[in-house]
C-alpha cells in the first residue's frame, strides 16, 4: 500500500461472520476454547460448504480455510474483538492474549526488516540490482548508453 492511500476495507464474508459470531457466543467471558472440529461442525450445520481434511498436515491442521478465515477476521475493522488461536483452539482474546498477538506481529515485522536490510546490503556489495554493460562494468548515474543499446533512437533520414 502506498503512502497516503486509504486502508482497503476487509469486508467479511457470511462464513467469516458465522465463525466470528459462533466463537463470540461460545467463548465471550467463559475462557473456553473451541476446537477446529466444533467450528467446522457449526459451519456445516449452518449450510456452508466447508471441508475437513482427515489426512491433516504435520501441524494437525484439519481446516486450512479456518486459519485463513480467522486471519481475515483479525485483520478486519468490521469487528472489535480479536480471536486467539493456539494449538488449533480458538476464543476471543483477553487483554494479555491481544497484547501477545500484537507482539507476535511486531516480531514478524522486525524480522522482515532485518532480512530486507541484509538482502539490500548484499545486493550493493555484489553490484546486484545495478545496471551493467555486457562487459560487466556497472553504469553509474548516467544510464543513457544502456538505454541507447536496448532502445535505439530512430534517425529521421
Amino acid at each position: 500500500m502506498k503512502k497516503g492511500q486509504p486502508m482497503k476495507k476487509n469486508k467479511l464474508t457470511p462464513l467469516e461472520w458465522h465463525i466470528y459470531r459462533f466463537i463470540e457466543a461460545r467463548t465471550y467471558g467463559t475462557g473456553e476454547r473451541l476446537t477446529q472440529r466444533e467450528i467446522y461442525e457449526s459451519c456445516k450445520e449452518a449450510g456452508y460448504d466447508v471441508s475437513w481434511n482427515e489426512t491433516q498436515n504435520q501441524h494437525h491442521d484439519h481446516c486450512r480455510w479456518l486459519s485463513t478465515a480467522i486471519e481475515r477476521i483479525n485483520q478486519s475493522m468490521e469487528v472489535d474483538k480479536l480471536i486467539s488461536h493456539r494449538a488449533y483452539r480458538y476464543r476471543l482474546c483477553n487483554e494479555s492474549e491481544a497484547e501477545a498477538l500484537l507482539s507476535f506481529y511486531e516480531k514478524k515485522i522486525v524480522a522482515s526488516k532485518v532480512r530486507y536490510k541484509r538482502l539490500l546490503k548484499k545486493m550493493k556489495r555484489n553490484n546486484q540490482g545495478k545496471t551493467t554493460t555486457n562487459a560487466g562494468t556497472t553504469l553509474k548515474k548516467d544510464t543513457k548508453p544502456f538505454h541507447e543499446v536496448y532502445n535505439p533512437v530512430e534517425d529521421d533520414e
